[in-house]
């Protein structure tokens, strides 16, 4: 509840609309439609290691990540009980992606990678009651006659305590 809400206590506000007469508004009603808080964390990849640099927290609520293609950041909340509550992905920080037109005045464009040695970056993760910390990791490909569920693989990067 907002801070001058009590628990069956009611804020009526009276509102006029352009295309209605006079009506109330519980305000009370619409401080608490939104409860869920997103908590930033700005973190620091680094040798394949990531370190917190900062974590903040706001309302809000986290609109839909895509899937991975395995070339991502994966990263998943994990419960106290070694639960997986929630998983995101993210462009790989470390690397960045050039297109250039090569020779010049030509039209034909060049695609360069570039990786990094170290990158910094912020991620978005809802926020659990019962979450111990994020794992971070890339997929990275077996062997090419595995069997196609164990052709990816997780090269963990790290894992980041939650307060």
């Amino acid at each position: 509840m907002g801070p001058n809400c009590r628990a069956g206590a009611r804020t009526l506000i009276l509102v006029r609309h352009p295309l209605h007469d006079l009506f109330w508004v519980n305000t009370c009603l619409a401080q608490n439609t939104n409860k869920s808080v997103i908590l930033f964390l700005h973190v620091k990849l680094s040798n394949q290691q990531i370190t917190l640099l900062n974590k903040n927290t706001r309302p809000g609520v986290l609109k839909r990540h895509r899937d991975g293609t395995g070339h991502e950041l994966h990263f998943e909340v994990m419960s106290t009980s070694g639960q997986m509550l929630w998983k995101g992905v993210t462009g790989d920080p470390a690397v960045r992606e050039y297109e250039y037109e090569d020779p010049p005045g030509s039209g034909k464009m060049n695609h360069k990678i570039v990786p990094l040695a170290e990158a910094e970056f912020t991620v978005r993760v809802p926020v659990f009651a019962n979450a111990q910390r994020v794992d971070f990791y890339q997929l990275e490909v077996t062997a090419p006659g595995a069997p196609s569920e164990k052709r990816l693989s997780k090269k963990i990067l790290g894992s980041v305590t939650l307060p």
